[in-house]
């Protein structure tokens, strides 16, 4: 026996598809009434959207520091109870008859200012939309079928739903395919720079959308009496900040290749290295105070001897790239 709502449920109109800043939500509340009827004696529903970060620091013996941080970005609430569809008016609430459904529309605006959705190890930005519920039996005589019973002879139901927030970042014009990008660092591991490992790192260009494929040129060159290795890699490093002024990055290896050993004198080449960027990822440079999101193509040589590798004797070369959702030549971009 269903001596309860058989079905309390949040619909979207558009369920499959991502939201981006400044889109209208719009769905509905989804009621359904066991085999007995009921009275609902308050309804809410709110859309929220927040963030908030956190991590434990053991910087001094005995002592763990906890830095953390929220951000709230809209908090939208609606009293529904005179909105409940084909409802029968009670004066101590709304009915709904047994075995039947009824619905409430929800629509609210997402701010234009809105970042993308997040989930990392230390944090997360979250939109969602939740629904708060109290119900009692309509007719008094049923009021011992409710069943387990919360705050006098009422039953409390809640249920959430969370939304999918793509973010919005327009790469035009600043990072035109026109637009090259190269950087050349040289590490002399003997004295007087008589033996060096030297790597060169080029792109096509550096504001990218996803799904669209990386050209990667460059050279690692080893001059030094050691052998060595080379990898190159597509980084998403997040960064997160406390209220307290504290950061943590956290590194994520989206796609690498190493090279095989490079002998003195010998070089290796990257001619045009395709990589491809994941097409759920997350925009660039999120419009959060707390949060923030960055991709770097990362090149590392370093010798695969013990001595030098113990001194931190190897090299690193980095190029931030922009990941957007849209590319666009007008001038607003």
């Amino acid at each position: 026996m269903m001596h309860k709502l058989a079905r309390l449920d949040i619909l979207f109109d558009r369920d499959d598809q991502p939201y981006q800043p400044g889109d209208i939500v719009r769905g509905k509340v989804v009621f359904q009434a066991g085999d007995i009827s009921l009275l609902i004696t308050s309804g809410i529903l709110c859309g929220k959207g927040a963030s908030a970060i956190g991590w434990n620091d053991a910087a001094i013996e005995n002592t763990l520091t906890v830095h953390t941080a929220k951000q709230e970005y809209f908090n939208y609430k609606h009293v529904f109870c005179d909105k409940v569809t084909s409802s029968t008016d009670n004066a101590n609430g709304w009915a709904l008859m047994k075995q039947r459904s009824y619905q409430v529309p929800f629509e609210f605006s997402l701010p234009s200012t809105c970042p993308a959705s997040i989930h990392c190890e230390n944090g997360w930005i979250r939109y969602y939309v939740s629904c708060h519920v109290k119900t009692k039996a309509l007719n008094p005589e049923d009021e011992h079928l409710i069943g387990h019973i919360k705050f006098g002879n009422h039953r409390v139901y809640h249920v959430r739903k969370e939304l999918f927030v793509q973010g919005y970042l327009n790469i035009g014009g600043g990072y035109s395919s026109k637009k090259l990008v190269s950087k050349t660092l040289k590490c002399g591991f003997l004295a007087k720079g008589r033996s060096v490992i030297s790597s060169t790192l080029r792109l096509d260009k550096t504001g990218y959308l996803p799904g669209e494929v990386i050209r990667i040129y460059g050279e690692n060159r080893n001059e030094s009496p050691w052998k060595c290795k080379c990898t190159l890699k597509l980084v998403k490093a997040i960064t997160i900040w406390s209220a307290d002024g504290q950061s943590k990055q956290m590194a994520q290896d989206i796609w690498k290749i190493e090279t095989h050993a490079l002998n003195r004198g010998m070089r290796f080449v990257w001619k045009g290295q395709p990589v491809t960027i994941p097409t759920d990822s997350t925009p660039s440079l999120q419009p959060s105070d707390i949060i923030s999101v960055e991709y770097l193509i990362e090149m590392r040589c370093f010798p695969m001897s013990f001595l030098p590798r113990v001194l931190g004797r190897r090299l690193c070369l980095r190029i931030p790239i922009v990941v957007g959702t849209e590319r666009s030549s007008s001038k607003e971009s």
